[in-house]
């Protein structure tokens, strides 16, 4: 069994490239929720215009 030595500062360059994805996966995630909550916010508008909408051809 060969018993190579693990270099400090390739381990260290590992687990930098992991924790460097995760926080870009994070930062995806975050700007994917924050064009959702925008989206969403929209649709509210929208759906609140078209009753406001409908209700005054009801009155009318």
């Amino acid at each position: 069994m060969n018993n190579t030595p693990i270099s400090h500062n390739n381990f260290s360059q590992s687990i930098n490239n992991t924790e460097t994805q995760s926080l870009g996966d994070k930062a995806n995630d975050l700007e994917e929720s924050r064009k959702n909550a925008k989206l969403n916010q929209d649709l509210n508008r929208a759906t609140t215009l078209v009753s406001g909408i409908q209700s005054a051809k009801i009155t009318f």
